[in-house]
């Protein structure tokens, strides 16, 4: 049956006649050209792969992390999953909770820790269009992904982000570099806190902020050595700079509430 494709969204071509025929034909194990059934076949791929994986050990997961010639993991590999909202596929108004969406954003952020990779979610968003929900969405989103620690990049597919209410939250600041190992980030809109523990020798940490707006830094160490130093360039990068010999550094961002 040949495959005609459905007006509107990708996924309303489920209910094509050819799709549904083919899942027809899966349940009800039509036979393919050698006269074997469709699910026969794919329960032997399915057997297949088990046999051939059943010894390895290296899975938690469905996904093991890429390993050098030594068996050792490399160091500069993340895990990057996709999440999407039920209502942004469907384009229901959002009623979601902040805390349903932590507990999904947690199930990638346990599998990237259980493979011993850091995080970062590659795609999430791909929102159209500016309601009271979509902005209440995309809050519970970047609240779940400081929570947790993890990393993001917003997927954006019309010409309009420009004209959309929520682009504003999605300024906020963030760290990109950290000298340390971070132990809890919070981001407002005219706030952004973080508190860390410095390497060692301490170093540099590098926040970004939004160029158009003014900022004040302060930070606080424990024990209290000498002060930490900051500066910022004009592309919005805060620099600071934290001793050695810290336990932790606690850092305050405040954006003034008008742009200069």
């Amino acid at each position: 049956m040949p495959f005609t494709k459905v007006a509107g969204a990708w996924y309303l071509s489920y209910s094509s006649p050819a799709v549904i025929k083919a899942f027809d034909n899966f349940w009800a194990n039509r036979p393919g050209p050698d006269g074997v059934g469709i699910q026969d076949r794919f329960i032997a791929a399915w057997q297949y792969v088990a046999r051939r994986f059943r010894d390895d050990t290296r899975f938690r997961t469905a996904i093991a992390p890429p390993i050098d010639s030594e068996g050792k993991p490399f160091a500069n590999v993340v895990f990057a999953p996709h999440h999407y909202d039920l209502s942004t596929d469907l384009r229901f108004p959002y009623d979601g909770t902040r805390e349903a969406v932590l507990a999904e954003i947690r199930r990638g952020a346990d599998a990237g820790d259980r493979m011993t990779a850091p995080t970062w979610f590659g795609e999430w968003g791909a929102i159209s269009k500016s309601s009271p929900e979509a902005d209440r969405l995309v809050r519970d989103h970047l609240d779940a992904f400081d929570d947790l620690l993890c990393g993001w990049a917003w997927r954006h597919y019309t010409e309009n982000l420009q004209n959309l209410s929520f682009l504003p939250l999605l300024g906020r600041p963030y760290a990109e570099a950290i000298a340390g190992i971070p132990a809890r980030i919070t981001s407002a809109d005219n706030e952004f806190q973080m508190e860390f523990k410095p390497l060692p020798d301490g170093g540099e940490t590098i926040i970004w902020a939004p160029p158009s707006f003014s900022t004040a830094v302060s930070t606080r160490l424990d024990p209290p050595k000498e002060l930490a130093t900051w500066c910022r360039d004009k592309s919005g990068m805060i620099h600071i700079h934290c001793p050695g010999g810290v336990n932790t550094c606690a850092v305050t961002i405040s954006l003034a509430s008008e742009p200069q």
